[in-house]
């Protein structure tokens, strides 16, 4: 099942959310203890993190910066700083996408599905470069590299 780990310190946005992707049959976890990001996130394993912007102790783009050092899992950021450059900030941190509050879950999940479609392959290092760059976003990808990859968006 593909696991989502959600960082958000609204509890009810973050349970809300976490209810709503377990019925489109995502497992979704949040985090509860935001000086331990980390540790949930290396616990978690998820698949893709839905991360907001202003949370405890440290901004979400410090985690996602920190998500980058060891993995090239998809990192949506969720926030109602929503504003252009908190959007270039998020993206320029390592994001691949970002969801503006208030969001319908349509959007939210059309997005996590894209995401979770053209992943970066959770089995390269952080650190190694995949030699495939999708031709509409110019993001590095390697689901090509995978023997009849469904993704007709992608070239070498």
């Amino acid at each position: 099942m593909y696991k989502i780990l959600i960082v958000e310190d609204d509890p009810v946005i973050a349970s809300s959310l976490a209810r709503q992707l377990t019925r489109w049959n995502y497992e979704a976890t949040y985090v509860q203890e935001f000086d331990h990001v980390m540790q949930e996130f290396e616990k978690a394993q998820p698949d893709l993190v839905l991360m907001d912007i202003t949370l405890p102790y440290f901004s979400g783009y410090y985690w996602c910066a920190e998500i980058r050092k060891i993995s090239r899992v998809p990192i949506v950021f969720l926030s109602s700083a929503a504003d252009e450059m908190n959007q270039v900030m998020a993206l320029s941190m390592g994001a691949d996408d970002f969801i503006a509050k208030p969001f319908g879950m349509e959007l939210a999940t059309a997005k996590i599905g894209c995401c979770g479609g053209h992943t970066i392959c959770r089995q390269l290092p952080a650190s190694s470069t995949p030699a495939v760059r999708c031709w509409i976003c110019r993001r590095l990808r390697c689901c090509m590299a995978v023997k009849n990859c469904p993704c007709p968006r992608m070239s070498s």
